[in-house]
């Protein structure tokens, strides 16, 4: 199937001479696959290049089930491929930019298949802002072993090491949404960088005396002073519109400051 070609289980090797397994969606050179050629192939490159803001923040059921020790490279890019093409989320992020793409190199999508729209879900910012934080996450702080060397500080976008452990009973379709949202905002990354540096200037912050609790005060700090922004939270409303359909959320009151962005 045209669409499974670009799907596998690659391994990339570990600083430490290991190998790290990691499911590929999109990426025929990673997945050794001859690059596009026909028409079909150029489609479904395509799809997936429009699809990627939305595919990265999918973790299809089943996915797992690659990873187990054991399995040849064939079978577990087998399992990666049937777990994302019959994942209900991906096929919706891809399907209806693949039928575009097709039509535009001559091309009928016979059979593929057709979703009823998501009912839209509307949340209020307050309801919605923890989800965003939580992917605002700052790293641990390490103090190196040398005296003379420099404490490091950071903070990432990731749907691995995140906040979303902190939050009680998190919703699953705000996990998302909120992970969508950060990951494809560039001018709320800016403002999270901003907040961090003004909580790394806090003199309460500074007068922290070990690395465990320096991470413990940027984590409750930062993320929730970014979320509180309504400069974040123009940014995030202005996002999340583009992939409402998609995720089937809506910020109700996104404010003056989202109509004054738009415009």
């Amino acid at each position: 199937m045209a669409l499974g070609a670009p799907i596998c289980v690659a391994s990339y090797p570990r600083p430490d001479g290991s190998e790290s397994s990691v499911a590929v969606v999109g990426m025929r050179k990673d997945c050794n696959v001859p690059a596009a050629v026909s028409p079909l192939e150029l489609a479904v490159d395509k799809a997936y290049e429009q699809a990627q803001r939305l595919t990265v923040s999918i973790q299809p059921e089943g996915l797992n089930a690659g990873y187990e020790k054991g399995l040849s490279p064939d079978e577990r890019t087998r399992r990666a491929r049937e777990a994302y093409l019959t994942s209900e989320d991906f096929l919706r992020a891809v399907v209806p930019r693949l039928r575009i793409a097709m039509t535009a190199e001559g091309l009928a999508c016979v059979g593929c298949p057709e979703f009823v729209p998501r009912p839209i879900r509307k949340v209020t910012w307050t309801e919605f802002a923890p989800y965003l934080a939580a992917y605002v996450w700052p790293d641990p702080v390490r103090t190196p072993r040398d005296a003379n060397g420099e404490r490091h500080y950071s903070f990432h976008v990731c749907t691995g090491l995140n906040g979303i452990g902190e939050l009680k009973d998190p919703d699953p379709t705000l996990v998302r949404a909120g992970f969508v949202v950060a990951f494809n905002n560039r001018e709320l990354r800016q403002i999270a960088g901003e907040h961090f540096q003004d909580t790394l200037n806090e003199p309460a912050f500074v007068s922290l005396k070990d690395d465990d609790t320096r991470t413990r005060y940027l984590r409750s700090h930062m993320p929730v002073a970014t979320a509180n922004d309504p400069a974040a939270r123009a940014a995030a409303c202005h996002v999340l519109e583009s992939f409402t359909a998609e995720l089937g959320v809506e910020i109700s009151d996104c404010g003056e400051s989202h109509a004054a962005k738009a415009r």
